[in-house]
């Protein structure tokens, strides 16, 4: 008995059909790549200009550290040399702790706000003393 291969009565035979849905298949993950991508994209440019806001204010902070302006603990010598470095697009408000030191103008409740802290230690002839400061900073 001879056995008969079943295949159906297309053009090409089963080879085609086999092609048709090896091309499907992949215009499906390449759709979806595609997609995904997009989405990822989209998603970071939006929070790029959130982490450049961060960085402008960490930095700040930095500075004011580094000259030795904070450690003073004097509002008006810290609210001058904060005048002088902050870009003129940006606002801040920064507290230090445990004074409950506040300097800058008040946060917005209408636009992004991004917020850091940093600690710092102030060292004197016999003693030493830790604090930390919180900034907010947003464009004006």
């Amino acid at each position: 008995m001879i056995m008969k291969k079943l295949s159906w009565s297309l053009r090409f035979g089963n080879k085609a059909l086999i092609f048709t849905i090896d091309a499907v298949a992949a215009s499906i993950i390449v759709i979806t790549i595609l997609i995904v991508c997009y989405v990822y994209l989209f998603r970071t440019s939006s929070e790029i200009p959130n982490l450049s806001l961060l960085r402008t204010g960490d930095d700040i902070i930095t500075v004011l550290e580094y000259d030795g302006t904070i450690k003073t603990l004097n509002e008006n010598t810290i609210s001058s040399e904060l005048n002088k470095i902050l870009p003129v697009q940006y606002d801040m408000q920064i507290k230090i702790f445990p004074e409950n030191i506040t300097i800058g103008n008040q946060i917005p409740d209408d636009r992004f706000v991004a917020s850091g802290r940093r600690f710092f230690v102030i060292t004197n002839e016999t003693t030493s003393s830790n604090h930390y400061t919180q900034f907010w900073i947003w464009s004006k």
